[in-house]
């Protein structure tokens, strides 16, 4: 099979319109040990002065793609502390839909453009709104009173930095959201990745050279990792063009194992997944385990050991971080360009003006320098039945859509 297909970004100027401070995949993928620390203690210092976001009792996120992938952690994070969270695609977002009760929405979109995401803003009542964002300046941001800011962070097309810094930015708004503040637990963050990750690297190179007639990819995770295992899928198909699904361990289990076939299997989890693991290895089929649990060795099994001290989103940035590695080392053996998508979708990002070109380069131009160092109705509303139609601020601006990938 080939890997490789023609980038059809190339013929189109604007395709990258919505990422002002792009650094290289790979740049991105040691970048974001040092950019953490950074974001986690603008993002605490944001939510320190924020009102309105407790106590709450059905919150809801909204987000696509990576987004949405992201938004996993804080629901499961509120959910095992007795909150009614839950996500919903931005996209399914629409008058013609019934929509859920909330009393506060997270409006989450790395680029602050995804259009989905501000095309659902006028159904939301405006004193429900908040957003998760990386461009402080942007259309999303523009339309919620309450908003959060990674920073202006550098980030790869295929995202690292913001990706990361995102999950660890839900990971306190949910605390947050808890009257509680979890910055200290992620103290010291980076030492930590960075050991993992040069542990893991040989591991994940092997991997890759090993396997390079691999035609699809199943990441299978317990309930903790599902933003791992969808953010890993869509890594794989961004990054080195090769079909990923994730899912998870009870389902994977009735029925969808049975075309193991060729795939490569990522196993995420201490429980149940460890004898899915060991089956699947046992059967001749390549398995990487990502557990806690120590593993004992067997043929076609790969474990890499979590450290079982670490809280759940240091958890999901450490997997991630293997799920990066290893689209990244599949590439380099295929001989990819990471930094080139095959398709534009123009109408998944609005565009930005030339002025907010210049004005969001200028802002993040010191972001770019630290990145280089190695280390329509009221019947509609979500959670309202009655719209506010006189704060015209918050409307969404019009989509003036561009090209620019899939992310969000």
């Amino acid at each position: 099979m080939t890997h490789q297909a023609r980038d059809s970004r190339k013929d189109d100027p604007m395709a990258d319109a919505h990422i002002l401070h792009q650094i290289p995949f790979r740049q991105g993928l040691t970048a974001q040990l040092t950019a953490l620390q950074r974001m986690i203690g603008h993002v605490a210092d944001q939510l320190a002065q924020m009102t309105g976001i407790t106590p709450v009792r059905h919150p809801v996120f909204l987000g696509m793609g990576a987004s949405f992938a992201a938004a996993a952690l804080p629901v499961r994070l509120l959910r095992q502390r007795g909150v009614y969270a839950e996500r919903l695609l931005a996209s399914d977002i629409t008058s013609d839909l019934a929509l859920p009760p909330a009393d506060l929405v997270w409006a989450i979109s790395q680029s602050g453009r995804s259009t989905e995401t501000i095309q659902a803003m006028p159904l939301i009542e405006p004193a429900l709104r908040a957003c998760l964002v990386n461009i402080t300046d942007s259309d999303l941001a523009s339309c919620c009173d309450r908003r959060v800011s990674l920073g202006d962070e550098p980030d790869s097309y295929a995202s690292t930095v913001a990706f990361t810094g995102t999950v660890a930015a839900l990971d306190l708004i949910a605390g947050a959201m808890l009257g509680q503040d979890w910055s200290g637990q992620w103290i010291g963050v980076g030492d930590r990745l960075s050991e993992f990750r040069d542990r893991a690297q040989p591991l994940i190179e092997r991997i890759a050279e090993d396997h390079t007639d691999v035609s699809c990819v199943d990441i299978v995770a317990d309930g903790t990792q599902t933003a791992t295992a969808e953010e890993g899928a869509l890594l794989f198909r961004e990054v080195c063009r090769l079909p990923a699904t994730a899912t998870t361990t009870r389902n994977y289990l009735h029925g969808e194992m049975e075309s193991a076939g060729t795939a490569l299997h990522i196993v995420l989890g201490s429980g149940r997944e460890i004898e899915l693991a060991t089956m699947l290895a046992g059967a001749g089929h390549p398995c990487l385990l990502l557990t806690h649990v120590v593993v004992p060795p067997q043929p076609h099994l790969t474990v890499i050991r979590l450290d079982d001290s670490i809280h759940l989103g240091e958890q999901v940035v450490a997997s991630t971080m293997v799920m990066q590695s290893l689209a990244g080392a599949f590439a380099a053996v295929w001989g990819i360009d990471v930094e080139e998508f095959v398709f534009s979708n123009r109408d998944t990002k609005t565009s930005l003006t030339a002025e907010e070109q210049v004005e969001s380069a200028q802002r993040s131009s010191a972001r770019t320098d630290s990145a280089t160092e190695p280390a329509g109705g009221s019947s509609t509303h979500l959670g309202s039945a009655e719209a506010d139609s006189t704060n015209s601020d918050h409307s969404a601006k019009p989509g003036r859509v561009t090209g620019g990938g899939n992310r969000d």
